[in-house]
């Protein structure tokens, strides 16, 4: 416990430089700031000052309040696992603030922010830190749990911790590498939270025929596919790796509002398809295992149901707009693409 707040407390410090010794030395009008730096604050530093004053106002400090009560720090960890997922967003930011201070690598301002505060290391390590630190909290947490002699209701608040930060390292995880797709066109943005991405074996075929087809005759096709709130992306691994960073080219996206969901092909217990509601083409998903085959297959039903619900909602409120004695001028339209939406939910199986 000990040494869980005694490293939150260096790691706020560390933020607390990021802070006040380059953000704040960071004015646009500054003759020391290279032109091309000008304006990008929020490019190079990302979302770190939400991090610092979360960390510093308020998980330091609960934290602090379990030195003398350690049973409760998992009751902690638990209560602000949605908190964590501020750094999806530092990570989503991540590549494009390292390609920044690589074009801008040699100018003086950071040498001397550097210089002022009496760093050793440079502003990359500084910035390196919350991705480190977010990563050290589940392996703080096997260690509490290894030792742990408490009761087992304690034990059992510790475990729900360490799954529940294993979810968020999941979804950095994740969000880092959608940072790689390319040829995407349009904003992957748009298309709502990342949920979850895997390497998957991909067959499209006919859907009229994927009945009588034999896939086992025909070869896959390795894809990484990753499942936004709006839409699946299908994408090629790039044989191109730039310094350990590996790119994906998308190849085939599909709206959630036009798809439906076949939850077990061939009785195959890893392969799960997905079809365009009016179109001919039929998508068959090989997963690596049954584990993350079903989680794929239950995040894509509910997301169907939530569709179809919402689009139910909206048909009724639709009824209710133009029932006698509505308000006149006022009027409630079910949104476009609620008859696919139906379409789907009305289709899985």
């Amino acid at each position: 416990m000990n040494e869980l707040v005694e490293t939150e407390r260096v790691y706020v410090n560390d933020l607390q430089c990021v802070v006040e010794g380059y953000m704040k030395e960071y004015q646009d009008g500054s003759p020391d700031l290279p032109r091309e730096l000008r304006g990008k604050k929020g490019i190079i530093f990302g979302n770190i000052y939400e991090v610092y004053v979360f960390h510093r106002d308020i998980f330091l400090r609960d934290l602090e309040l379990c030195i003398d009560q350690p049973l409760l720090v998992g009751e902690v960890f638990l209560a602000k696992e949605n908190e964590f997922q501020m750094y999806a967003s530092y990570c989503k930011n991540k590549p494009s603030s390292e390609a920044l201070r690589k074009e801008c690598a040699e100018a003086p301002f950071f040498q001397e922010c550097q210089k002022k505060l009496g760093h050793q290391l440079p502003l990359d390590s500084y910035l390196l830190k919350p991705i480190q630190r977010i990563t050290k909290y589940q392996l703080i947490l096997k260690q509490m749990i290894k030792y742990s002699q408490k009761s087992q209701e304690s034990l059992a608040s510790l475990e729900d911790a360490l799954e529940g930060m294993m979810k968020v390292l999941k979804n950095l995880n994740d969000v880092m590498h959608s940072t790689y797709i390319r040829g995407f066109l349009g904003s992957l943005g748009d298309q709502g939270k990342l949920l979850m991405q895997d390497s998957f074996v991909v067959w499209q075929s006919n859907k009229k025929h994927v009945i009588n087809m034999n896939i086992a005759h025909f070869k896959g096709k390795p894809r990484q596919v990753f499942l936004y709130e709006k839409m699946v992306v299908f994408t090629k691994r790039d044989d191109e790796v730039v310094k350990d960073t590996v790119y994906y080219q998308c190849k085939i996206s599909l709206k959630l509002i036009d798809i439906g969901l076949t939850e077990t092909v061939k009785e195959d217990r890893l392969k799960f398809g997905l079809w365009l509601q009016n179109k001919s083409e039929f998508y068959t998903l090989q997963a690596p295992s049954e584990d993350i085959k079903k989680c794929w297959v239950q995040e894509i039903r509910r997301l169907l149901q939530s569709q179809f619900s919402q689009a139910k909602e909206s048909r009724s409120h639709s009824v209710s707009a133009t029932s006698p004695g509505f308000q006149r001028g006022i009027k409630f339209a079910s949104p476009a693409g609620a008859s696919e939406r139906r379409k789907s939910a009305e289709h899985l199986r």
